[in-house]
């Protein structure tokens, strides 16, 4: 509650505020159902103001039909009494690719990060984290290429990414520019070496009232230092990112055996507008119309029945969002107009989720 008084001169004025301080922890609740995972579920528990330090401390926990995660974080945000952001994870995940390419991966591992800002817009963060990652309960039918990953490895990696960033919103942006640009480098110990970039671009366009266009792009690209690279570091394409299409629907692929085996490399791109349906824009209800591009290749490896076209993928469709009050819900109609006979389409793709 913000109150004037009279200063100590006809032109001054103070001003009292009274504060009351909020809860600072909270437990959350969440289910959802989405075409990538399946059904979903998760618990957290998260304290922003740990001891009074402004530390932010989280616990949580997510599990689905193909998936499984716990992740603690611990983020100071004023590191050595600086605008520095430093903190440590631990994780453990698992996800089931039994569908799509025959095996399972788990990683148990932990990690450190530091972030800065130098200026509004422009950021910068870096990370290391080590790892111990397993390819298991590979199908006795599956492609040799996924077979020759089986086993475990130990991965040390040290990376930055480098944002820039004028939205005007990070939750329902209108207009303005976010990029990205992502380096890793594994090798620092440990038995698996990599050097991979990644870098992404979106803008937005406001058209008229409540109409936005979107255009956005990605590229990726990796190779082993003196060896292959694994399955589980190369890029995939389909599902959200390259929607009509599966997931891991699109690349390289053993024809014979119907496993998705990933690529070194990876390009994707998305023109969207954004509209209202007519309804009262308090309800959050959106509709869209997209064109989606991309396509990976250079499986890296020689095993198996490979096709690798290397070629161009698109597709087109329709969708709607609501922002309803158990949680946001997306559903996608859209159709591969651009395809290879050895892909994997999909017609709907929708996202459920609700947290309390």
């Amino acid at each position: 509650e913000v109150t004037n008084v009279p200063g100590s001169a006809p032109d001054k004025t103070r001003v009292n505020v009274t504060v009351s301080e909020k809860s600072t922890g909270d437990i959350s609740f969440g289910a959802g159902i989405s075409s990538t995972v399946g059904v979903l579920g998760d618990i957290g528990i998260r304290e922003r103001n740990l001891l009074g330090r402004g530390q932010d401390l989280s616990l949580k926990a997510q599990l689905s039909a193909k998936s499984s995660e716990v992740d603690l974080k611990f983020t100071e945000p004023y590191f050595l009494d600086r605008r520095l952001r430093a903190g440590f994870d631990l994780f453990r995940t698992s996800r089931d690719f039994t569908h799509e390419s025959s095996f399972q991966r788990a990683s148990f591992g932990g990690g450190l990060r530091l972030g800065y800002e130098f200026t509004e817009n422009l950021s910068q963060s870096w990370h290391y984290e080590i790892s111990r990652d397993q390819v298991s309960n590979v199908d006795p039918n599956a492609s040799l290429a996924v077979k020759e990953q089986e086993g475990s490895s130990v991965k040390s990696v040290v990376g930055q990414t480098l944002a820039y960033d004028t939205r005007d919103s990070r939750v329902m942006p209108t207009e303005g520019f976010l990029a990205r640009y992502n380096v890793d480098v594994a090798g620092l110990g440990g038995s698996v070496k990599f050097l991979r970039n990644r870098v992404s671009a979106v803008q937005y366009i406001p058209i008229i009232d409540q109409f936005t266009a979107s255009l956005s792009a990605n590229a990726g690209y990796v190779f082993g230092l003196g060896q292959k690279t694994r399955i589980i570091d190369r890029f995939f394409i389909g599902g959200s990112g390259l929607r009509g299409f599966a997931n891991l629907g699109a690349g390289p692929r053993d024809v014979v055996t119907d496993d998705a085996v990933g690529g070194r490399w990876v390009y994707g791109g998305t023109l969207q507008f954004s509209f209202p349906l007519g309804l009262p824009s308090e309800l959050g209800v959106r509709g869209r119309v997209f064109s989606d591009i991309g396509s990976s290749g250079d499986a890296d490896t020689a095993a198996g029945t490979i096709k690798d076209t290397k070629s161009l993928r698109a597709s087109v469709g329709l969708g709607v969002s609501w922002n309803s009050p158990f949680g946001p819900i997306a559903v996608d109609v859209s159709k591969a107009v651009k395809k290879e006979d050895f892909d994997k389409t999909e017609a709907v793709r929708f996202d459920f989720g609700a947290h309390f």
